[in-house]
């Protein structure tokens, strides 16, 4: 690094090239208080406006003095803040890639990383998330209206930005039987009743749709969107330790916190006892075409007393529907099982996963039972409700249930601001840099991992 007079910028860059190493920013730090312009390469501004927009996002610590001994009132730093975060799903690297933007040091510690590790776990719900961006089967503080219009603003800037697997679909959310007079559209984005809709409407053959909405809503592709977190969490700084972590651990870290998103695992690692799993049952059927298809629903038979849903993803199209309530004990499921139930791929499911959608989706896609590929896993629903708080130096960020994806930045935030402030931007200038790194590098995800 050369010195440099005042017309000329100090160019610091860390060891990921970017500028967000602990050692990049130190460095800041004292140029900037030694008089020297200081430029980052993702922030393109003055000594200055980066100490305002990244470095006073740190809690406040030492001063770091210029050589005439006055503290430069706009460098006031101190040495990162560290974080461990226990968990490989959403919650995990939303959370380390935010709180690296943000400088904070941050590692990721879990067994298992989504997307990352070939075979897909049970314990892991992120792999199975069908995501799209409307929060169910999770108890919040928050009034259902005001969370769901929250989860949509939280994913604006991430479908907006281009090169992020976030898209805008068509979605119908459909009965065959009347919901009565105290039926409400939900406040979703472009939201009607079906009954001012003008267009043609997803049904069963010799079946009349009675109720129900057409709304606009965001689809992530997570195939795509989880290996480009982790990706955007390494290149920022961030590490990843694949090791299963005990509960004897939990007071043994060295960091200033530990980040719980351990989602299920949080029932042993804290003897949280709310915690529940909720099975839930994934077909994949193949789907060769240039495009997703640009709808999805939920659709709920009238002899039938859950409903059944199809998501498109880029390369197959997913139904699901299952909700089986239980606990993993031994990493053996106890709880319920399907009523109804067909064995396909050699796993029972709910025989409505296969036959409505079937039969929904008969002038789209035409399947044989062979096409089917099946798998499970377990949503981490806690019966206490979503939990974002902290407790000593751990911070919680657990209990999604079916809205982990929904819910993820929002959490994300929720958590970090107990380590420092959050710029009310940053989730603007996080999908900023997640598109610059999908469109213009390559990574390989195992270059992240190692273990312990």
């Amino acid at each position: 690094m050369a010195a440099a007079d005042d017309e000329d910028p100090v160019v610091v860059r860390g060891s990921h090239g970017t500028g967000r190493s602990t050692a990049a920013l130190r460095a800041c730090c004292t140029l900037a208080a030694r008089g020297h312009s200081v430029r980052l390469p993702y922030v393109e501004s003055s000594s200055a406006e980066f100490v305002e927009r990244s470095l006073a996002t740190i809690a406040e610590g030492e001063h770091i003095r210029p050589r005439n001994g006055q503290v430069n009132p706009t460098v006031n730093a101190r040495m990162t803040t560290e974080c461990t975060i226990i968990g490989g799903g959403i919650q995990g690297v939303s959370t380390g890639l935010l709180l690296e933007h943000v400088g904070v040091d941050t590692q990721l510690v879990s067994e298992d990383f989504a997307y990352l590790n070939g075979e897909d776990v049970p314990t892991v719900a992120s792999n199975y998330a069908s995501a799209s961006i409307y929060p169910v089967a999770v108890e919040t503080d928050i009034a259902d209206d005001e969370l769901i219009r929250q989860c949509e603003e939280s994913f604006l800037p991430f479908y907006e930005t281009a090169g992020i697997p976030v898209r805008k679909q068509t979605h119908y959310y459909l009965y065959e039987q009347s919901q009565g007079e105290d039926f409400t559209v939900p406040p979703r984005m472009d939201a009607q009743h079906i009954s001012s809709y003008r267009k043609p409407i997803p049904s069963r053959s010799g079946e009349t749709v009675s109720d129900g909405y057409v709304c606009s809503e965001y689809m992530v592709e997570m195939p795509e969107y989880m290996p480009l977190l982790f990706e955007a969490y390494t290149q920022a700084g961030g590490t990843m330790t694949r090791r299963s972590v005990s509960q004897a651990e939990i007071g043994g870290f060295s960091t200033d916190y530990l980040i719980n998103c351990s989602g299920y695992g949080s029932r042993t690692l804290f003897d949280d006892s709310s915690m529940r799993a909720i099975k839930g049952h994934i077909l994949e059927v193949p789907h060769d075409s240039d495009r997703p298809l640009e709808f999805s629903y939920t659709y709920t038979p009238r002899e039938y007393s859950h409903y059944a849903y199809m998501y498109p993803r880029k390369e197959t199209i997913v139904f699901d529907g299952s909700y089986l309530a239980g606990d993993i004990v031994d990493g053996d499921w106890e709880g319920e099982s399907p009523t109804n139930p067909v064995t396909v791929d050699g796993v029972e499911i709910p025989e409505r996963l296969l036959t409505v959608n079937r039969d929904v989706m008969r002038n789209h896609l035409q399947f044989s039972d062979d096409d089917v590929a099946v798998k499970y896993g377990y949503r981490p629903y806690r019966e206490d409700g979503l939990r974002v708080e902290k407790s000593g130096d751990i911070i919680h960020n657990y209990g999604h249930g079916g809205a982990g994806v929904s819910l993820s930045w929002l959490s994300a935030k929720w958590a970090s601001e107990y380590v420092t402030e959050i710029p009310r931007q940053v989730l603007g200038q996080i999908a900023s840099r997640l598109g610059q790194l999908n469109r213009t590098q390559g990574w390989s995800h195992a270059d992240a991992l190692s273990s312990s």
